[in-house]
């Protein structure tokens, strides 16, 4: 995608950004077939790249989005409908890292209650710190390992077992103690 002022996005479009796939979505949304409130946590699949249209609510013409977080650990207060539900229900606190793991754009989520919901409002998120890409990760890993070996050019990955023979147990003892690969003749 360029940054031209002549794109074009769809009407209904309500939120853009380049694509992370670290990205955790968090969906609330209402299920008019079941009558629920659902959350569901989710990533963008890799494949996808953000370049497709993505409908993560199942179809129904009544099922719509109540609200979405991009936040890693993000909670929401429940406020219940006390009409609907006949009884004065205290307000409920959650956190949707621990209500629900993250799961497919396809999963249908976790019933938010039981009880009629009036409304959900999204509270100040846990401190998270967001990981690296891991393409980052290997690259500096692999940057490490070859300043190192600049370093210490004389070490082998190789020894020579001082009896020269060739036993089972040898050959099953391939790592040592620091997870190393180290090879017996």
């Amino acid at each position: 995608m360029n940054y031209d002022l002549s794109n074009h996005f769809d009407e209904d479009m309500i939120f853009i950004e380049k694509f992370d796939e670290r990205k955790i979505i968090s969906a609330i949304y209402y299920d008019a077939e079941q009558a629920k409130t659902y959350i569901k946590r989710f990533n963008i699949e890799g494949s996808s790249n953000g370049n497709r249209k993505m409908e993560f609510i199942p179809e129904h013409p009544e099922n719509k989005l109540i609200s979405f977080s991009l936040d890693y650990m993000p909670n929401a207060e429940v406020i219940f409908d006390q009409k609907k539900n006949d009884k004065d229900i205290p307000n409920e606190v959650i956190h949707l890292d621990e209500f629900i793991g993250v799961k497919s754009y396809k999963a249908k989520g976790r019933r938010v209650s039981n009880y009629a919901v009036k409304s959900i409002k999204w509270l100040e998120s846990d401190p998270y710190d967001v990981p690296e890409i891991e393409e980052e990760i290997k690259d500096e890993n692999i940057a490490q390992e070859e300043i190192k070996n600049k370093e210490e050019p004389d070490q082998t990955a190789i020894k020579k077992k001082d009896d020269d023979s060739n036993t089972d147990e040898s050959k099953n003892d391939i790592l040592d103690d620091d997870s190393q690969m180290t090879l017996e003749l």
